[in-house]
């Protein structure tokens, strides 16, 4: 029969816990076989209590939503889900009185799409959207400059849009857009820059096309969103296709995606490519034609993820944690 003495070597003297709680000495007799128990329920309890206290989160494909032409074919303001399958028409964007040739943004943190609109006398205008607005529109700035036209992006890091602005001597600047459209000039690209701007969040730096030697938006650079310096990455393609229809990155695989376009109707693809090298882009897939307004953006399949309710770990893991205290508690008596 166990002694009803306490074991002094391992609980000596009386203690106090927080708030003035008295800890009662137990007889616990070192015993391997129940300092193994003991173990393996606490590593059991741990394990239930972190699968409570971090519940996974739920993950979407990603999708690419790109501008391409209206349901009338008449201007820019059809909104599209394209990949290499095809472009699917979802809605226009109205007014009818812009064409949002001037990119396209995804904020994750409120699944609003952002877009540059310019109306015939070239004066852009900042809007946003979401995917159940059928195509209605919140103009946030409708005087944000002129030359918007060579794409938007979305930077995760700062919470900042970005979009090029371009001249009529076809020089382009970084701008740095609030999403309540207040617009600070960055810094000098250069010249031609019209393919499309996208924001790379594994190094921070943003992606744009730029005109070759003949003109050509097939020269990819990046970007420093603080100061504006931009650095050649390499030239993609052989010069039969220009870059125009829009850029977006994707962490998850690493990649970038591109609208290209080519031929005299302007026949558009769309196609993946790493920045690692060797360059290889892959073979396009048709979207069909009107894909040249600088907009392509990812944003979760159907929306972002909802966070899930915590699990039912936690419950359990109190239920356990009670059931240990009390019947180690009815071993204990009191000092």
């Amino acid at each position: 029969m166990q002694s009803a003495q306490p074991s002094k070597d391992r609980f000596p003297g009386n203690y106090k816990g927080l708030s003035g709680l008295k800890i009662y000495k137990c007889d616990v007799p070192p015993r391997q076989g129940q300092r193994e128990v003991a173990l393996r329920q606490s590593r059991i309890l741990g394990c239930l209590l972190l699968c409570a206290a971090v519940p996974s989160l739920g993950t979407a494909a990603t999708a690419y939503y790109s501008i391409g032409p209206d349901s009338t074919f008449s201007g820019p303001q059809g909104f599209y889900s394209v990949s290499a399958g095809g472009a699917t028409w979802l809605f226009d964007i109205s007014p009818s009185s812009l064409g949002f040739n001037g990119g396209l943004a995804y904020q994750p943190s409120s699944d609003q799409f952002f877009a540059i609109g310019n109306d015939f006398t070239g004066s852009s205008s900042l809007v946003s959207f979401s995917r159940a607005s059928g195509g209605a529109i919140t103009t946030i700035n409708s005087s944000l400059g002129i030359g918007f036209l060579s794409g938007l992006a979305y930077n995760s890091a700062d919470g900042f849009l970005y979009g090029i602005s371009t001249d009529f001597g076809a020089f382009s600047t970084l701008k740095k857009i609030s999403t309540a459209g207040v617009v600070t000039d960055v810094g000098a690209l250069g010249f031609g820059f019209y393919g499309g701007l996208a924001f790379n969040p594994d190094n921070g730096l943003l992606y744009a096309f730029a005109g070759d030697s003949f003109g050509v938006q097939r020269e990819l650079y990046s970007i420093d969103p603080a100061s504006g310096a931009a650095t050649f990455v390499f030239g993609l393609g052989d010069g039969s296709a220009s870059f125009n229809g829009g850029l977006a990155y994707d962490p998850a695989d690493q990649m970038l995606r591109v609208i290209s376009n080519s031929g005299f109707l302007g026949t558009s693809a769309f196609h993946t490519f790493a920045l690692s090298g060797p360059v290889t882009l892959s073979a396009g897939g048709g979207l069909g034609s009107g894909f040249i307004n600088v907009g392509l953006v990812g944003a979760p399949d159907g929306g972002e993820p909802p966070v899930p309710e915590p699990s039912m770990s936690l419950a359990i893991a109190i239920g356990l944690l009670a059931g240990v205290m009390l019947g180690f508690r009815t071993r204990c008596k009191k000092d």
